[in-house]
């Protein structure tokens, strides 16, 4: 789906909010992925991240209980990276599972309680995380 140029105040959200049977609010997504403060920016002034962060709000307006996320924040700069990782742990309060990949070990020890490594595919270890409640 191509979004249109304009900010993801309403434009970018009426789209994917009018396939949904009770689509989540546009604030209330803007909270999790940490974008209320851009709220009437045009999509095309958003920056990489932002946009990544925008299609991920997109992505959880049918309120999904299972998300799956590949490679999140590959290519992003390192403010771009924790601020991903804020919008993941916002969903994780929320009570959602989420399923995700990822070649940063730093990233999967800040956001995973289970690990999995798989190579070829065939699975080589699993473990948990200690700091993350069983």
């Amino acid at each position: 789906m191509r979004l249109p140029p304009a900010g993801p105040g309403g434009r970018a959200h009426r789209p994917v909010a009018d396939l949904l049977s009770e689509p989540r609010t546009l604030a209330d997504l803007l909270g999790v992925v940490e974008l209320t403060e851009v709220r009437n920016t045009q999509l095309r002034k958003l920056s990489g991240g932002q946009r990544r962060r925008l299609d991920l709000a997109l992505a959880l307006a049918g309120d999904p209980d299972l998300v799956f996320l590949d490679e999140p924040t590959t290519g992003f700069d390192p403010e771009a990276r924790r601020r991903c990782w804020a919008a993941i742990e916002n969903l994780r309060r929320l009570g959602k599972t989420i399923l995700l990949t990822t070649h940063y070990l730093d990233e999967a020890e800040q956001l995973a309680n289970l690990g999995l490594w798989t190579a070829a595919g065939a699975v080589f270890a699993i473990w948990r995380f200690r700091w993350h409640a069983t």
